[in-house]
């Protein structure tokens, strides 16, 4: 049972376990409250606060969607240490550590592997809201020591803190000398899918589904009935995936996600995907085993009571104190999740239907399982001024106008407009890329389209300055230049871009360089004047082939065709090179 207190003007929970004294500060602010362009502030701010409590096994910091937390455990002078010590931090950064935080923060970021469900919230709810977990820390390289104090007088406040202790008793003397600050709201919650059941193409190899539901009992036995029910059809009977599984994640918004993976390997990933969408189905139609039903309800009680034994629910409780809910009684859950019915499952399996979106492997899609394929272009595009493609002028162009930017390549069409504008990264040599809040992106590289560098300038004054992200410098060999381009008889069946992944930091180098035209139209011109004047011999090509040096001819003339044509090519790169200076 959960005992309310309040430390300072702030609300606090204690809950009697076994064990060690542990604490956690919860602030109401996560990745979901920062602005895309400065993406990172939370984490970075987090590192800082938490630097001056020193260094020890037991000094954690969580900075998680909705919530960040700094915990600690030991002794009761050890508590009121760490929570006086973060405080103080809180009130006064320590910004002499701002180079290096940044560093251990990219450094961290590097070894983090791609998720396999990591594109889901971009696809669901575009580059905003909840959308934004799914983006890199943009902001890192041009934080700066004003913004994170501004952030910290803003969020980091005694009005938006919450305090858990558990163990076996509650010390006495705490306090939490924080500046006076008001509660903080959510971000409602933003959807990218015009329409749900959606679906999208991924990565090969997996097949994963998410869903929001509102929040309650029934949707967390439906996960645990779900997670069963994939796992005995895809790894225990069909032997299609290793993996299997399903999970939930109670949000501040009132609703649950929930989220289903199956792994597979390629020859098999179109079974594994027809596995996922009929146990969807069959768990909609209330198809489900009555002994399973009534083990995922014991399990979720043994669940709850151990949390509650240990400790383990007074985090969560003391989170919901900043959201204004009332903590729940365990014998109250308990009874909660027993009351839970075979009917209110299947009512909670057609909501999530309706409302899912489902990432298919590869190629594959869904449509003849009732999902409609989430949008990958823009709709339209804006009014302006055209710069065609140096590369494939016919087929590719970027348009600047007073509304946003588009770019064109072929049929696919990708816009973002400037009041639907989430952040737009920016490089010092010019390259620019802009992120709408649907998660529509736009690429634009200066030398790869003829005019554009000039008007980057104009596009810039169009950016309010919290839209804007510093990017580091790029290596020169990164920057592309155009290469030749040459008609296919098929099109490309690559989509444009990445136009909903998180934006990539620097496109592959290209071949096209003043030294690699220079010194093919050199190599071309050499042979051609070697073989037509006599620098090679006919009596060579006599002795290699045994016939008369005429019967040579066609062969001579196919060479210097051949040499020709790389000589053009060669040419018309440098006359282009020359053209954009």
């Amino acid at each position: 049972m959960s005992i309310q207190f309040e430390v300072d003007g702030v609300p606090g929970l204690f809950a009697a376990s076994s064990g060690p004294l542990r604490v956690g500060l919860v602030f109401r602010v996560g990745q979901v409250d920062e602005p895309l362009a400065r993406r990172g502030i939370t984490h970075l701010l987090e590192h800082l606060a938490l630097h001056s409590a020193g260094v020890t096994d037991h000094h954690h910091g969580v900075t998680a969607p909705e919530f960040t937390e700094f915990r600690t455990q030991g002794s009761a002078d050890d508590v009121r240490s760490f929570l006086a010590e973060v405080c103080a931090s809180l009130r006064d950064l320590p910004i002499d550590r701002l180079p290096m935080e940044k560093e251990l923060l990219r450094t961290e970021a590097a070894s983090h592997r791609s998720d396999a469900t990591n594109l889901m919230p971009i696809w669901r709810h575009g580059a905003r809201g909840y959308g934004l977990t799914a983006y890199p820390q943009f902001g890192l390289t041009s934080l700066t020591a004003d913004e994170l104090q501004t952030w910290a007088n803003h969020y980091f406040v005694r009005g938006n803190a919450a305090l858990w202790v558990t163990g076996p008793q509650l010390p006495d003397d705490l306090r939490l000398d924080l500046p006076d600050g008001e509660r903080q709201a959510p971000p409602p919650a933003s959807s990218a899918l015009p329409v749900t059941p959606a679906y999208f193409r991924g990565p090969a190899g997996v097949v994963v589904w998410d869903t929001v539901v509102p929040r309650d009992t029934a949707a967390i036995v439906f996960t645990g009935l779900l997670s069963r029910e994939l796992r005995r059809t895809l790894r225990q009977e069909g032997g299609l995936s290793y993996t299997a599984t399903a999970d939930h994640s109670p949000r501040a918004d009132g609703t649950t996600a929930i989220t289903a993976l199956a792994d597979a390997l390629p020859d098999k990933q179109d079974a594994a995907l027809a596995g996922v969408i009929d146990v969807l189905e069959r768990m909609r139609r209330g198809e489900f085993d009555d002994a399973e039903f009534t083990a995922v309800v014991k399990q979720r009680c043994d669940d709850l009571t151990h949390a509650g034994q240990h400790g383990g629910r007074v985090l969560w409780q003391a989170a919901g104190l900043l959201l204004d809910r009332t903590p729940a009684d365990l014998d109250d859950q308990l009874a909660q999740t027993r009351a839970v019915t075979r009917a209110d499952v299947a009512r909670v399996a057609q909501t999530a239907f309706a409302a899912g979106l489902l990432q298919t492997p590869g190629d594959t899609t869904a449509d003849d399982a009732g999902y409609t394929a989430a949008p990958v272009t823009s709709g339209g595009q804006v009014t302006g001024q055209a710069y065609p493609s140096l590369a494939n002028p016919a087929r590719s162009r970027v348009i600047l106008g007073d509304e946003g930017a588009s770019l064109v390549k072929g049929e696919k069409l990708a816009t973002v407009r400037f009041d639907a504008c989430a952040a737009v990264l920016a490089w010092p040599d010019g390259a620019r890329h802009l992120i709408g809040t649907d998660g529509i992106q736009v690429h634009l590289e200066p030398t790869m389209f003829h005019g554009l560098a000039a008007a980057i300038p104009a596009l810039d004054q169009h950016v309010p300055a919290g839209q804007r992200a510093e990017m580091a410098p790029r290596d020169p060999q990164t920057i592309p230049q155009p290469r030749l381009w040459l008609p296919t008889i098929k099109p490309s069946a690559q989509p444009l871009g990445p136009l909903r992944t998180p934006a990539r930091l620097g496109p592959p180098a290209s071949r096209g360089t003043w030294q690699g035209y220079l010194f093919n139209l050199l190599i071309c011109l050499v042979a051609v004047v070697g073989l037509t004047s006599g620098a090679i011999d006919p009596a060579e090509l006599r002795s290699v082939s045994g016939s008369h040096p005429i019967d040579n001819l066609p062969v001579l003339l196919l060479v210097l065709a051949l040499l020709a044509a790389r000589g053009i090519w060669a040419l018309r790169g440098l006359l282009r090179l020359y053209h954009r200076r």
